[in-house]
C-alpha cells in the first residue's frame, strides 16, 4: 500500500498534541463525575447554557429575518426569533422552573410514546379498534 505522504505529516501533527488531547479527556472525565455528584448544580448550569443558547440563536434568527425583509420568510423568521429570544430570558432568569418544566415535558413525552408503543394509545388514536374489541 502506497503512502501518500499527507498520512505521516497527520499522524506527526496527533503525536504532537497527544497531549493536549489526553489532558482534554481528563478534564472532561472529572467534570462528569462532579456533574455526577452535584446534580443539582450541573442541572441549573445546563439550563442557563440553554438560555444562553436560546438567546443568541434568537438574535441570530432575528438580524436573518431582518436581511429577509421582503420575502416570505420574514414574518415567520421574525415570530420565531422572537420565541426564541422571550423562551431564553425565561430560562436564564428562571432556570430552576425552566428545569422542572422541561423535566414534565420530556414525561409526558415518554409516557405518552409508550402508551402508543403499547397500543392503548395508538389504536384509538387511530381508530383501527373499536372500545369494545379493548381488553
Amino acid at each position: 500500500m502506497a503512502s501518500d505522504g499527507k498520512g505521516t505529516s497527520e499522524t506527526a501533527k496527533l503525536r504532537r498534541d497527544f497531549g493536549w488531547i489526553a489532558a482534554l479527556g481528563v478534564i472532561l472525565v472529572l467534570a462528569g463525575l462532579v456533574g455526577l455528584v452535584y446534580t443539582g448544580v450541573a442541572t441549573l448550569t445546563s439550563m442557563i447554557l440553554f438560555g444562553w443558547l436560546l438567546l443568541i440563536g434568537g438574535i441570530v434568527g432575528l438580524l436573518h429575518a431582518i436581511q429577509a425583509r421582503g420575502t416570505n420568510f420574514f414574518w415567520l423568521g421574525l415570530v420565531v426569533a422572537a420565541l426564541n429570544i422571550a423562551a431564553g430570558v425565561v430560562v436564564i432568569s428562571r432556570p430552576d422552573a425552566a428545569a422542572e418544566a422541561l423535566t414534565m415535558f420530556a414525561a409526558l413525552l415518554f409516557d405518552s410514546l409508550g402508551l402508543i408503543a403499547t397500543g392503548y394509545g395508538g389504536r384509538r388514536i387511530v381508530g383501527m379498534v373499536s372500545n369494545a374489541a379493548q381488553p
